[in-house]
Formats: structure tokens, sequence, C-alpha cells
């Protein structure tokens, strides 16, 4: 029981960070013009799934790593993208609306492909803090 208790509130934190990146998304892409509702919603969708599917890869790779240290090491790295995406996204809201005539307008479509690039360098650099100590001993 207490165990089901626990994933419940896992699952929730996890929800109350999807909706709020989406939220935030979808406010950033309003506040920088674009009046056209679809458009702000389909970035929106475009962050969520990005950020989803970087949530599957490291649930995936967590599981793989039955030990404390990899799954902690996997963990804090989600947590990290987390942090990077409310923080990215709250600069950018306070930033205000970016002048339409540059590119400062472009973060929108590119900062959830950035912060998915991320969390490959951040699975990528796990995986090599785990294998690379046992790696050292196997060959000694």
């Amino acid at each position: 029981m207490a165990a089901a208790l626990n994933q419940m509130g896992r699952i929730g934190v996890k929800c109350y960070f999807f909706y709020t990146s989406f939220f935030l998304a979808l406010f950033n892409a309003m506040q920088e013009g674009k009046d056209n509702i679809v458009y702000s919603f389909g970035i929106a969708l475009w962050t969520l799934v990005l950020l989803l599917a970087a949530h599957f890869l490291f649930q995936k790779s967590q599981k793989r790593r039955k030990d404390r240290w990899g799954g902690s090491l996997f963990f804090f790295s989600e947590r990290l993208v987390w942090i990077l995406t409310i923080i990215g996204f709250v600069v950018y809201i306070l930033n205000g609306a970016s002048d339409p005539n540059t590119a400062g307008h472009m973060h929108v479509i590119l900062f959830p492909i950035l912060l998915f690039l991320v969390s490959l360098a951040l699975v990528a650099v796990s995986w090599l803090l785990i294998l690379l100590p046992s790696s050292i001993n196997k060959s000694k």
C-alpha cells in the first residue's frame, strides 16, 4: 500500500511538471505575438512531446541500471532537465515579447530542441560515468 502511494506521488509530481511546462510554453508562444491559438498550441505540444521523449529515455536508462548509483544518476539528470525547462521558460516569459524583425523569437521552437539535446548529452554522460569505473576495474 505504501509503495503504491509513493508511486502515485511520483506520478503527480511528473504530471505537475509536464502541465507547468506545457502552459509556460503556451504562454510564451502566445506572448511572442502569435495570435493564432493553433500555432501556439502546436508549439506547446512540440515542447511536451520532446520533454516526454526525454523522460522516457531517462526512465528506460534508469530501469536498465538496477544499482543505486546508476538509478540516482539518471534521477538527478532528469530533475536537472526539469529545472532548466522551468527556469528557461520563466526567463523567456519575463523578458517579454522579442522584436519580430530579429531572430529573437526563434527560441519558441529551438528551446525545446535544445532541452532534448541536453537530455541526450546527460544520458550519455551518465552512462559514461557508470561504465567507466566498471571497465577500469575489469582491466586491473
